[in-house]
């Protein structure tokens, strides 16, 4: 049986209903969430009615890339996950967020602030932040992310944590950070009690809201576990199921599965949600908490006294009795024991007053969508809110047989082995939700009846889409488009109040009509670009239009019927924000280039003063006339602001001295006051240090690829494959009196994963061995353009002076922060590298997934070529190169800017699409090099693509020219 559910007709709402209910009750008016295999709660109701599950079976390429390792091959492992889609997506730009900061960011974080402001939109209250006080109540579990990929990054280790990662992942700040991106002036409150977490903070909001504390309270919990797709290793007696199948009430129960997801619900108070026409799902009538204690066998333990006493608790604040529960959405873990303990606790409750349920469905989600852990009890309220909603029991996924400890053929207690629509009304639900340790919650629910509408006053209505530019403005146009031909039911006046209560964003497209079917028509305008925003000038009534203040009939219709509805929201572009790569040891830098460990004193107060800034405010690249304001300095940044100029130029400047200069001009100056002139630090010490794991001698470093007549020389790094040999022909039709040198990747390096910065210092090293001192004219192509900007900065440092930096070609560094490569990718990109490099192998097709060696052997058997053994071992040598390069690149962003002109040569014909994003790298204009560069960029177009400007003889000409003319030979 398939529902669906559109939040048409069929969707609830209380009419009148706030006289007959307790003073005590509250509304849930929307729900929100992503789970395994559903991205929405329409979609989890759908997967639940259906009978399916997002527990999946991995692959083997999965567990692998996943980090599966050694525990894949152990005997007890499972290889069954059930992960959410889209975990490491986040829409940084739409709340405001850096990208650099939001890389730090447990994705737990990300993910709840983007469902708590969807949940938020459809609640119809988004753009009443300003007259509301609402509040956020939710639960978390512990960062992985810190713990696994922050941690290996470098982002943090023994010593102090800085404030982004800590703010990013501590538990203590998923509530405040939506706060403060939503601007909501509520209670921020994170409530932990293990998987009961979110149901506790459910309680903990419900007595917020009756206390008068906050008027709205956005209430959830997220729980992201990583490695994410890796499996698990079964321990006999522990939790986790023997077979990856969580079958709760089951003969066959063996364990749970871990689950990934995020859930969350808007409450408010009943009379209050009544009143200014909310869409009530369900009503939250009463809630309690308590703890086993030490009755019970063991501190991981359930406790049959202590559920029993939270369920009747819970009951008796509801004022439901419990005869009167047709449902309840249990904790239900498909343990052995678990679910018959909880079992026998609710029986020993709902008989407590002598008059316990005749016939009650139970049933639990966590055999569709694993244990979400913090997010498992709002999870199961929000099922359990369907239920009563819909009045649909949907099929308990993987229930066959019921557990013989439980015996359900001598209770009231139904599990139901069919989606179903009940004979006799669902009026009353409950929802368990047990904490390891202890930690009881319990909620009771009732149902909203379906309201009784009047017909649709004949009127126009005045739709207001808003987005944050005109292609989010044309596709929220779009949904709604397709909403309303799906639901062609759709009230006029609900969308009408609803759109007009905002959020209002800066791009606004007003349409009104009398029909669907013509506002439909206007919609699909504003989609296609037709219809200019902003053509029509809203009423001013309807733009100053907030919850409670009066609406002019004309504007809206007749609002005595009007009631907020569930409408597409601001649609959401997420990009990846991920940190993966290898650390750069010895550096403390993680792979979206951010500086956490000691960095060399600058030269100038001005380039501490911005050094400090970029540190602080990762993702900001500032400029010394920039306001402090605009820049977003607050109190928290300013402190560490003041801390890294102390540190670096060893000036005390006062909190208030900093937080009352205008611009950080004013700063410097500041620090030029009172500070004797910095000394540079004295850079050829970590120049003359070789890369950690293999030093090779400078001969194997530095060759010399044409000699020159005269004194100049100029000095190209290699390119990622780590050969110097695409120069020869560069360097032959280069002035005579310029020397060339090549700077080479040695080979006894292959496959140690040298940052970046260690790789310019041993550069520069071989550099001022051939040429002791400035200035120096440096280059390289691709890679080699980007190191070469590394080696300028650190030679800079020395006290010496670059005259000009030469850039084939070379992306910026912003194009590969946060971006991510497997090994899977690397293998993946490799055949179409080979194709470039060598054209007999153009026409052969991607050969078989394996081992790099036997893909370079079916490719090469392929075309005909005889390559033996030696240029086989030649290649793989080069394969693990290249990725130590380009490893180095996603670990790498420049501690400051060069005062050297760059030349940049930038290929006519792009970079194929699918090879940037297998390599994870993002295409940024060549202009954009002006943010690493206190001196001017000139960017030169030369002929060919990427891989053909160098090698391609037709282009030999034209692209030594423009080296000549650039480099001022």
């Amino acid at each position: 049986m398939t529902i669906t559910n559109h939040h048409g007709p069929q969707a609830h709402l209380v009419d009148d209903l706030a006289a007959e209910t307790a003073p005590a009750d509250v509304a849930i008016i929307a729900m929100a969430g992503r789970f395994p295999g559903a991205g929405s709660v329409d979609e989890l109701w759908t997967m639940l009615c259906e009978g399916r599950s997002g527990i999946r079976t991995l692959t083997a390429h999965e567990a692998r890339a996943a980090g599966a390792g050694d525990k894949a091959h152990h005997p007890s492992y499972v290889p069954r996950a059930a992960p959410l889609d889209g975990h490491d997506q986040f829409d940084a730009r739409f709340f405001g967020i850096p990208a650099h900061e939001a890389t730090l960011m447990d994705p737990q974080q990300r993910v709840f602030l983007e469902t708590a402001w969807q949940a938020l939109q459809e609640s119809g209250h988004g753009g009443h932040t300003d007259t509301l006080r609402i509040g956020v109540f939710a639960s978390t579990t512990t960062s992985s992310y810190l713990l696994g990929p922050l941690r290996r990054a470098g982002a943090w280790g023994d010593g102090e944590m800085s404030h982004p990662v800590l703010m990013g992942n501590d538990k203590d700040f998923l509530c405040s950070r939506v706060s403060y991106a939503l601007g909501l002036t509520g209670p921020s409150v994170v409530v932990q009690s293990a998987c009961s977490g979110s149901l506790t903070a459910v309680h903990v909001a419900r007595q917020a809201l009756l206390a008068g504390e906050c008027d709205l309270a956005i209430v959830g919990g997220v729980s992201i576990s990583l490695p994410h797709e890796s499996g698990y290793v079964h321990q006999e007696g522990g939790i986790l199921s023997e077979d990856g199948h969580c079958r709760v009430f089951d003969a066959a129960a063996t364990g749970t599965v871990k689950g990934n997801g995020v859930a969350v619900v808007v409450l408010r108070p009943l009379d209050a949600a009544v009143a200014d026409q909310d869409l009530v799902h369900a009503i939250l009538a009463g809630s309690a908490i308590n703890n086993d204690g030490s009755r019970r066998a063991g501190y991981a333990a359930p406790g049959v006294a202590g559920q029993s006493a939270v369920i009747r608790d819970a009951l008796a604040s509801s004022g439901v009795p419990a005869s009167q529960i047709s449902y309840v959405e249990a904790h239900g873990t498909g343990t052995r024991i678990g679910d018959p303990i909880e079992m026998q606790a609710l029986a020993q409750a709902h008989a407590a007053d002598g008059t316990g349920p005749e016939h009650c469905w139970i049933g639990s989600v966590k055999s569709a969508v694993g244990h979400l852990d913090a997010a498992a009890g709002v999870t199961g309220l929000i099922k359990a809110a369907l239920v009563l909603r819909e009045q649909i029991v949907p099929v308990q996924v993987g229930f066959d047989s019921p557990n013989p400890l439980i015996r359900l053929d001598e209770g009231p207690y139904v599990v139901s082995r069919a989606t179903q629509r009940p004979a006799e009304p669902v009026a009353a639900a409950a929802v368990s939700s047990f904490g390891l340790g202890g930690a009881n919650a319990h909620a009771v629910l009732l149902r909203a009846d379906p309201a009784r509408r009047r017909e649709v006053p004949d009127d126009e209505y005045w739709l207001l889409l808003s987005a944050q530019d005109d292609e989010a403005l044309r596709a929220r146009a779009g949904d709604l488009a397709e909403l309303l031909e799906k639901a062609p039911t759709t009230r006029l006046d609900d969308l009408s109040l609803t759109l007009l209560g905002g959020p209002h964003h800066a791009r606004r497209a007003p349409v009104r009509g009398r029909t669907l079917d013509g506002l439909r028509e206007d919609l699909r305008r504003v989609r296609a670009g037709e219809a200019r925003p902003d053509d029509e000038e809203v009423p001013v009534q309807v733009a100053r239009w907030s919850a409670g203040g009066a609406v002019p009939v004309d504007c809206l219709g007749d609002l005595v019927v009007a009631r907020r509805t569930v409408v597409p929201h601001h649609p959401l572009r997420r990009t990846r924000h991920w940190l993966d790569a290898a650390p750069d040891e010895g550096h403390g830098h993680d792979s979206a280039g951010f500086d956490l460990g000691a960095r060399s004193a600058p030269a100038q107060a001005s380039d501490a003063v911005l050094h400090a800034v970029r540190t602080e405010l990762p993702g900001v690249q500032p400029e010394l006339d920039d306001s402090l304001v605009a820049l977003g300095v607050d109190s928290l940044s300013a402190i560490g602001i003041l801390s890294r100029i102390r540190d670096e130029l060893g000036v005390e400047l006062g909190f208030d001295v900093l937080m009352t200069a205008t611009t950080l001009s004013d700063v410097v100056t500041l620090c030029e006051e009172r500070a004797p002139a910095v000394v540079p630090v004295d850079v050829p010490a970590a120049a003359s240090a070789t890369v950690r794991a293999a030093p090779a001698r400078i001969a194997d470093r530095i060759t010399t690829l044409r000699a020159g007549t005269g004194g100049e020389h100029l000095f190209l790094v290699h390119p990622a494959g780590g050969t110097t040999l695409c120069y020869l022909g560069l360097a032959a039709a280069l002035p005579a009196r310029t020397t060339v040198h090549g700077l080479a990747y040695a080979s006894t390096w292959a496959g140690t994963r040298p940052s970046m910065r260690e790789l310019a210092a041993s550069y520069v090293e071989a550099v001022r061995h051939v040429q002791p001192h400035g200035p120096y004219v440096l280059g390289g192509y691709s890679f080699g353009g980007n190191a070469a900007v590394e080696m300028a900065v650190q030679l800079e440092a020395a006290g010496e002076r670059v005259e000009r930096i030469l850039l084939i070609d070379s992306h910026v560094p912003l194009a590969y922060v946060a971006g991510t490569c497997t090994d899977e990718d690397y293998r993946d990109a490799f055949p179409d590298l080979l194709r470039r490099l060598f054209t007999e192998l153009e026409d052969q097709p991607d050969p078989v997934p394996g081992p790099v060696r036997s893909m370079i052997e079916e490719m090469a058997a392929g075309a005909g070529l005889g390559w033996n053994s030696t240029m086989v071992d030649q290649l793989e040598q080069f394969y693990e190169i290249w990725i130590d390069n380009h490893s180095a690149l996603k670990g790498w962003f420049p501690d400051r800017r060069t005062a050297a002109p760059l030349v940049v040569l930038e290929a006519e014909e792009p970079e194929p699409p699918a090879v940037l994003d297998l390599l994870g790298i993002t295409e940024h204009p060549a202009s954009a090099w002006s943010a690493h560069t206190s001196a001017e960029v000139e960017v030169r177009p030369v002929p060919g693509d990427h891989y053909s400007l160098l090698r391609d003889p037709r282009h030999a000409a034209r692209l030594t020219d423009e080296v000549i003319r650039g480099l001022r030979l």
